[in-house]
C-alpha cells in the first residue's frame, strides 16, 4: 500500500462519523463572497483531521425575471468557486483550489476512487422561470490532514450558472471534520497558466510549485484533445513522466486505470513521485490558458518504502499545519519554512 491509498481508505473508514466544531455553520451567505473560517478539529484528541465534509444548501431566487441556465453548468456552479485550507483562521492558506472543478477534482482524487456511489460532476442546472426559485443541496469532501486546520470558501458569482436576468443566491454551510488515526498531510496548490500556444514541447516548468514536492499533477478539466502529452524530468536528469507522443490512447487508458466508471472526468492526472522537477514540457493540442493542480501527500504511513524527494527538496509547506488548544481553538503550529518564495498570489 502507498501513502495515498492508505489515506483514501482511512477517509472511507472515518467519513461515517463526521464531527462539527462550534463554528461549523454559517447562514445567509450571498453570491461571490468569502465565508468565515471554519475550524477543523479532531473528534477525539489523539486523532487527525483527514478532511472536511462540506454541505452547502443554496436557494436561487429568480424574482425579477427568468434565469437562463449556462450550458454545462452543474448545481455546484451556483455554490462553490474557491476553497482555502490554512493552519488556523485568518492565516495564509496552505492549500487552495481556484475553481468548482478543482474542488471536485480534489475530492475525486482523494475519495472518489473509493466512493462507488459518487458520480461526477453532479446534477445539471435547469433554467428558473421568473417569479420562481430552486434549492440545491450538495456535499463535497476537501482533503486536509494534520492535527487541526481551518477552511474557508468563496461562493460563486451568478454568471457561472445563469444568464438572462441575474437571480439571487443565499447559501448555508455546514462544515464537519472527518477524523482518524492516519497522519498524512495533504497540500494542494492550484494555478492558471497564461495562454499556451499549441505545440509538442510547450514549456510549463515555471508553473510548478516551489514549496511542495508533488505526488500528483492534474490538468483540470482537460482531455487528450487539449493535452496530448507530458514530459517531466527530475533534477537528476531522469524522466519522471514521459508520455509525449502523437499517440494519445495511452493517456486515455492511464485515466481509466486510476478509477472506476463513476469517477471518470476530463481531468488528466500524472504521478510525479514527490520529485522536484528540472524541466517540464506539454504537448498542447488546444491553445488556451490551463488550470494546473499539484498535490502532495506528506508524512503518513505506508506498507511500502516511501520514494524520497529529489535533492534539493522543497521547503515543506506540509509542515504548515494547525493544532488544537483547550476550547477547540485552532492555532498555527509554526510559520512556513524559509526558502525560495513562490509567486505572489491573491486570495
Amino acid at each position: 500500500m502507498t501513502v495515498i491509498s492508505e489515506y483514501r481508505k482511512a477517509v472511507v473508514d472515518g467519513i461515517g462519523a463526521p464531527y462539527m466544531a462550534s463554528n461549523g455553520n454559517q447562514s445567509n451567505v450571498g453570491a461571490q463572497v468569502r465565508t468565515q473560517w471554519f475550524s477543523l478539529v479532531p473528534r477525539v484528541p489523539d486523532q487527525y483531521v483527514l478532511g472536511a465534509l462540506v454541505t452547502v444548501q443554496t436557494v436561487v431566487n429568480a424574482a425579477s425575471g427568468t434565469a437562463s441556465s449556462v450550458s454545462g453548468a452543474v448545481q455546484l456552479d451556483a455554490q462553490l468557486l474557491n476553497a482555502f485550507v490554512a493552519p488556523a483562521g485568518g492565516t495564509a492558506p496552505r492549500s487552495y483550489a481556484l475553481s468548482r472543478l478543482a474542488i471536485q477534482e480534489m475530492e475525486r482524487l482523494t475519495l472518489g476512487y473509493e466512493a462507488v456511489g459518487t458520480t461526477y460532476y453532479g446534477t445539471a442546472i435547469a433554467s428558473i422561470a421568473s417569479g420562481s426559485s430552486a434549492t440545491y443541496t450538495n456535499t463535497v469532501f476537501v482533503p486536509v490532514g494534520g492535527p487541526a486546520a481551518a477552511i474557508s470558501f468563496q461562493t460563486q458569482p451568478t454568471t457561472n450558472a445563469f444568464g438572462g436576468t441575474a437571480p439571487t443566491f443565499t447559501s448555508q454551510f455546514w462544515v464537519r471534520s472527518v477524523t482518524g488515526t492516519n497522519d498524512t498531510v495533504i497540500t494542494f496548490e492550484d494555478t492558471f497558466t497564461n495562454s499556451l500556444s499549441s505545440g509538442a514541447t510547450i514549456p510549463i516548468t515555471n508553473y510548478f510549485p516551489v514549496d511542495i514536492s508533488p505526488d500528483m499533477m492534474g490538468f483540470i478539466g482537460n482531455s487528450v484533445t487539449d493535452v496530448q502529452g507530458l514530459t517531466v524530468t527530475g533534477n537528476d536528469g531522469s524522466f519522471i513522466v514521459d508520455v509525449n507522443t502523437s499517440e494519445t490512447q495511452s493517456l486515455v487508458n492511464i485515466q481509466n486505470y486510476l478509477g472506476g466508471a463513476n469517477a471518470k472526468s476530463t481531468t488528466l492526472w500524472f504521478d510525479l513521485h514527490r520529485q522536484q522537477v528540472h524541466s517540464a514540457t506539454a504537448n498542447i493540442g488546444t491553445a488556451k490558458a490551463y488550470e494546473l493542480m499539484f498535490v502532495e501527500f506528506a508524512d503518513g504511513y505506508s506498507a511500502a518504502p516511501k520514494t524520497p524527494p529529489a535533492t534539493p527538496a522543497a521547503p515543506p509547506a506540509s509542515k504548515n499545519t494547525g493544532k488544537t488548544l483547550p476550547g477547540q481553538v485552532v492555532v498555527p503550529t509554526k510559520a512556513k519554512v524559509a526558502g525560495r518564495a513562490p509567486p505572489a498570489r491573491r486570495f
